[in-house]
């Protein structure tokens, strides 16, 4: 996955995060000098009730000019107050993005191409600060200057504001919700359920392949030097078939990782490979195949042997070898895969 898009997952979970604690300060109250009142016609509650017929079809841009209209046709500012300004200035900015969108947002593709093409975090608010960034910016000790009035009344429209956007971004929100426990659920899969890697097989996939991204793990990964327990078993004679304990290497190999579906990690992880390999044995010479992979339960190939004295590799019959992972729970994985399942699981850690 390109650099920006894992920027885009990772700013995404930031502001699924930020949006629900907005969301969750529609009702109660952001300072102790500062009760808030469901009755009040500012209030959450009696705004969505106002702007029904608007809400109901997305006709979000009405709502925000409608707000806009309010604000500046009231009687608790004189319109020369700089924080009163301020947020005037907001409202205009964020009018004017619904402005250049020129498609309604009735529809959830027009919603989702509005709230990638323009930023709409501009009312949500840092440790009491708004609008932190812009040039019209507020700070709490802006706000503690105001008359009460005129204090009730900011945090009102900002909060309000802040609340209605919430709503708009709330589908996209919750697919970004699922696609970081999405990226948890694979990650923590293909950590289970993937083939082992040694320290030195972990660094070279890191330098030949790299970590993956937060959402999905690497789709591929190199065998270098990969050591197992190795049991064979002789094909020459069907009578006389014996098995013996081996220590099984596996050269130089390769693995495909394939997801059931993409969509639901759910449905579980496949993979296969091949390695080029070499058994040694106590009884024998070493000897010389290949082995194939099929999820964690095979891990079977064949192998020749070549004793001094008996003629080439290949004029006796192969034995058939199984291996045993000795490593399969070993935690020396590159550090970039560790990094991106606590990226994923911290993200949703701060979900809930």
């Amino acid at each position: 996955m390109k650099t920006n898009q894992l920027c885009l997952i990772l700013i995404a979970a930031c502001l699924t995060l930020t949006s629900q604690r907005a969301y969750a300060q529609c009702s109660p109250a952001p300072y102790d000098t500062w009760e808030y009142k469901e009755s009040d016609q500012r209030a959450y509650q009696r705004v969505k009730e106002r702007f029904t017929s608007e809400l109901a079809f997305y006709d979000y841009p009405a709502v925000f000019r409608g707000l806009q209209k309010d604000l500046e046709s009231s009687s608790r500012w004189t319109k020369t107050e700089p924080v009163y300004q301020k947020l005037d200035k907001a409202f205009s900015v964020l009018n004017e993005r619904f402005t250049r969108f020129d498609h309604d947002l009735k529809t959830a593709e027009n919603r989702e191409a509005f709230l990638k093409s323009y930023e709409t975090g501009l009312f949500q608010r840092l440790d009491f600060d708004y609008f932190e960034g812009k040039d019209f910016a507020v700070s709490s000790d802006d706000l503690q200057k105001l008359p009460q009035n005129q204090f009730e009344d900011f945090l009102y429209r900002a909060e309000i504001a802040n609340c209605l956007l919430t709503d708009l971004k709330r589908p996209l929100l919750k697919e970004n919700v699922q696609a970081i426990r999405n990226a948890e659920r694979r990650w923590d899969l293909f950590m289970k359920d993937g083939m082992s890697q040694y320290p030195w097989e972990a660094a070279v996939n890191g330098w030949i392949i790299g970590g993956g991204s937060i959402e999905y793990p690497p789709t591929r990964q190199w065998i270098v030097a990969h050591p197992e327990l190795g049991v064979e078993v002789s094909t020459h004679k069907f009578a006389d078939m014996t098995a013996k304990e081996a220590l099984l290497i596996e050269a130089l190999g390769h693995v495909w990782y394939r997801w059931k579906d993409k969509n639901d990690p759910a449905e579980g992880l496949r993979w296969w490979g091949i390695s080029a390999a070499a058994t040694l044995r106590d009884d024998m010479g070493p000897g010389l195949g290949l082995v194939v992979h099929y999820g964690r339960l095979i891990t079977a190939g064949i192998t020749w042997h070549r004793e001094v004295g008996q003629g080439g590799w290949f004029e006796k019959s192969p034995y058939v070898v199984f291996g045993i992972d000795l490593f399969r729970f070993a935690e020396d994985r590159v550090p970039r895969y560790q990094q991106k399942v606590k990226e994923a699981l911290a993200a949703r850690e701060k979900l809930f």
